[in-house]
């Protein structure tokens, strides 16, 4: 049997340890919070770093076409798929806004020297994630400047190919301001000839201006299956036109002469 000096101590021990359990999430939790809040990039240093670990165990054609941006890129998981026989890359992540992906450049799009850059990010600078500050469409404009100003220090003829913030149910409320970030991107792109806005926003709209019912996910913000045909309808046609070579190789393999 156990005795009562005995229990007293366990029953004092214990109180004594879920109190600093608590206080340790509090902290983690407190220290995430001040993170989101503050849009610090280094929240995504742990996926960022499994990127560049897939990147080095499948090291990407010299050709290819690197896809970043936030989890809309992230989660289209039919790129290769949808893409081919264009060599492509996907280096999405998270939940990211345009100055977390311009501070990953670094080591997400310079190491592998590609052809061409797919940009898709905004949606969660306007419509905010937890705590982070909701972003202006003119803020936004200024973060993708920034993002251009980076790649062409870097690779001035780079080709970039930015995609349009798209609508979705559960931010409908935020459209109007993701529409005006929009018209900047377009007239911001049609001022430099190595970026091309391209327009995924309007084909996920139904006919009374309203975001489509079935091209989301249950969480009313990422596309499902058929949002992704729908964006890859109107971008793979583009990229192909511009990057021809690789349909003419996917040719001669499938119909030699």
């Amino acid at each position: 049997m156990v005795g009562g000096n005995s229990l007293n101590r366990i029953s004092v021990v214990l109180p004594a340890t879920g109190g600093i359990i608590a206080l340790v999430i509090i902290f983690v939790l407190a220290r995430m919070v001040a993170k989101v809040a503050r849009n610090d990039p280094t929240r995504w240093e742990r996926t960022v770093r499994k990127l560049e670990r897939k990147a080095r165990q499948h090291p990407p054609s010299p050709d290819t076409v690197i896809f970043i941006g936030s989890s809309s890129i992230r989660l289209w998981k039919s790129l290769t798929e949808d893409f081919a026989p264009l060599p492509v890359v996907n280096h999405g992540f998270g939940g990211a806004q345009i100055l977390q992906v311009t501070f990953y450049t670094d080591r997400l799009i310079f190491p592998f020297k590609p052809q061409a850059v797919v940009f898709y990010a905004g949606d969660n600078d306007i419509g905010s994630v937890w705590f982070a500050k909701k972003k202006t469409p003119e803020e936004v404009l200024v973060a993708f400047q920034q993002f251009c100003g980076k790649v062409h220090d870097r690779y001035p003829e780079m080709p970039i190919y930015v995609l349009s913030i798209k609508p979705s149910i559960r931010r409908r409320k935020r459209w109007p301001q993701m529409q005006a970030a929009n018209t900047l991107l377009e007239e911001f792109a049609w001022s430099d000839e190595r970026i091309q806005f391209v327009d995924v926003a309007a084909p996920l709209l139904a006919a009374n201006g309203q975001p489509r019912s079935d091209v989301f996910r249950r969480d009313g913000v990422h596309l499902n299956a058929k949002g992704y045909a729908v964006w890859t309808a109107v971008l793979r046609p583009i990229l192909l036109r511009d990057f021809p070579k690789f349909t003419e190789q996917h040719e001669e393999k499938c119909f030699p002469e």
